[in-house]
């Protein structure tokens, strides 16, 4: 009966060992990939906000673009209606 209860005070032990030695590894593992990944996701991160100042700033000379076209079309409109006015 106490070699019994040896023996599973001896796996109960064991079990809290390797219990210990699994929560050890996996934050070994979590702190690696926090060294692999955060640097990766910080690039990204600046990667992301130069091409959104990219999308802006072509966004902003499309839109100018598109205003000047219209002006352009509005002053030829201009033109033609004056030269249909004082050609008689």
């Amino acid at each position: 009966m106490t070699k019994l209860i040896f023996q599973v005070m001896q796996i109960q032990a064991v079990k809290e060992s390797t219990d210990s030695i699994k929560r050890d590894l996996r934050s070994v593992r979590e702190k690696e990939l926090e060294k692999e990944i955060y640097p990766n996701v910080a690039r990204y991160k600046d990667l992301c906000e130069r091409l959104k100042r990219k999308v802006i700033k072509y966004r902003d000379a499309y839109n100018n673009l598109k205003l000047d076209v219209a002006k352009q079309q509005e002053q030829q409109q201009q033109q033609q209606k004056t030269s249909l006015q004082t050609d008689p």
